[in-house]
């Protein structure tokens, strides 16, 4: 999928340039997961298309595997490098609003401590 043509055999006209396609425009799909956790949760989800073949057989995910592992992990280490600036940011926002005076728990209304 890489290169841009991710099922020659299936579909030979279907091009992605780069390798990546916006899912809107490949197919829709009404009420799933995605929408509902990103409208109320504020998650954001990802639908990672690995092959051709919605249900490979059991023999063949070890080669997904080796194909994909080095991106898969690479992609997880990066959630991992925002999660944890995200904290330092709050950390750091958290010592600011302490020095300020007003200790605030954020996404509620409840002070947890006014100095």
């Amino acid at each position: 999928m890489w290169n841009g043509t991710p099922c020659p055999d299936l579909e030979p006209t279907e091009k992605f340039p780069g390798g990546i396609t916006n899912g809107a425009e490949w197919y829709v799909v009404y009420g799933g997961m995605q929408d509902y956790n990103y409208v109320y949760t504020n998650c954001y989800e990802i639908t990672l298309e690995l092959g051709c073949v919605k249900f490979p057989f059991a023999d063949q995910l070890p080669k997904y595997w080796e194909d994909n592992q080095e991106a898969l992990l690479s992609f997880i280490e990066q959630v991992l490098q925002i999660t944890r600036l995200q904290w330092t940011l709050l950390i750091l926002q958290l010592s600011v609003d302490i020095v300020r005076g007003t200790w605030t728990c954020y996404g509620s209304d409840i002070i947890l401590a006014q100095l």
